[in-house]
């Protein structure tokens, strides 16, 4: 019986909603404007810089704020 029933755990990417390779993500924060009475992508906010191993495994999360300046770091290691 393969798998026996449980169901294989999603990687980082996955749970992203991202198929395929992925070494990294970059998610950018924007103010939403109204243009002609239609919305429109205003100046941006913030931006996180996600970094993934080979494995799919999240390894760096890099926020920065709007100037470009980093704002926050954080780092996983994996137990083997």
């Amino acid at each position: 019986m393969a798998g026996c029933g449980r169901a294989a755990k999603k990687t980082d990417v996955e749970k992203e909603g991202v198929k395929g390779r992925v070494k990294s993500l970059r998610e950018i924060s924007c103010r939403a404007v109204e243009k002609f009475g239609e919305l429109a992508k205003g100046e941006i906010n913030s931006h996180t810089l996600l970094k993934y191993d080979a494995k799919g495994n999240m390894i760096d999360q890099n926020d920065y704020k709007s100037d470009g300046s980093l704002d926050g770091k954080q780092t996983w290691k994996l137990q083997v």
